[in-house]
Parts: structure tokens; sequence; C-alpha cells
């Protein structure tokens, strides 16, 4: 995170530690920051990304006492403003903050792996595999339990 923000420092010939720059320039460069910010292979992160993203500079900018809250000051409006609406645009592109989950195991996935030996209580390996699976299930039974309860 630390990179990515010098280099875009460094872009602007900014040469000041992030601390040091005034409130109206520091929202301009970190307005500029998230509008171009990219991963490597040119896809934009997703929200969750950048809200974090956001959340380090807060973080970085409370050590070094700098007095404003880039999260919260009323100071950084074009950067809030920018962020919102690259939310809204990576929403409606289905770039959501929708968890990444796996698909349920089946019975029939279950009894293949049965049948391979790699679970049961053959050998160690096994039957280690037979208990990590059961705990997995049981975890997910009782999160989908508690999600559904409240």
């Amino acid at each position: 995170m630390r990179s990515c923000c010098k280099k875009c420092l460094k872009t602007k010939e900014e040469n000041r530690a992030i601390h040091n720059i005034p409130t109206s320039e520091l929202d301009n460069h970190l307005f500029d920051f998230f509008m171009r910010i990219k991963q490597k292979s040119g896809i934009d992160f997703d929200p969750v990304t950048l809200k974090s993203m956001l959340g380090s500079f807060e973080r970085s900018l409370n050590t070094r006492k700098y007095g404003i809250s880039v999260v919260h000051g009323h100071e950084f409006t074009l950067t809030k403003q920018c962020l919102k609406t690259k939310y809204k645009v990576l929403k409606q592109a289905n770039k959501g903050s929708r968890p990444k989950t796996a698909d349920e195991i089946t019975a029939t996935e279950i009894d293949y792996l049965c049948n391979k030996e790699q679970l049961g209580n053959r050998d160690p390996d096994s039957l280690l595999n037979k208990l990590w699976l059961n705990n997995s299930l049981a975890v997910a039974v009782w999160h989908k339990r508690w999600r559904d309860r409240t």
C-alpha cells in the first residue's frame, strides 16, 4: 500500500511525506490515486479492496497524528465522492462485495473420496481428512443457522 501511494505522489512530483501534505492537496492526490488505481492485470479493484486501501491511508495518517480523518472528515470530499461513484459503477458491473464461496460438497463427491481412501480411518492422513471435512461441515451448518437467525 505504501509503495502505491509513494508511486502516486512521485508521478505528481510530490516529495513531501503524506502526513506533511495540506488537506486540500492531499484530497486531490487521493482522488487521483483512487481514480487511476488498478490491479497489475489492468482490472479494477473490487469495492472491498478500495475500502481497505482507504483504511490503510487512514491508519497511516492517524499514526502520524495528521488530525483529520480521511474516512470521516468533511475535508476529503473529492476522495469520498470518487470512491462513492467508483463503488456504484463496480457494483453495477457485478464486482460487488459478494463473498467468494465454494460450492457445497455433494454426497457423490464424499463417496468418491471414501472409495479412493482419502476419507476414513485407513491411515492417519485419511483420518485427518475425515475430521477436517466433518468439522468444516459442522461449522458451515452452524454458520447457516446463525445467518438465518439474524
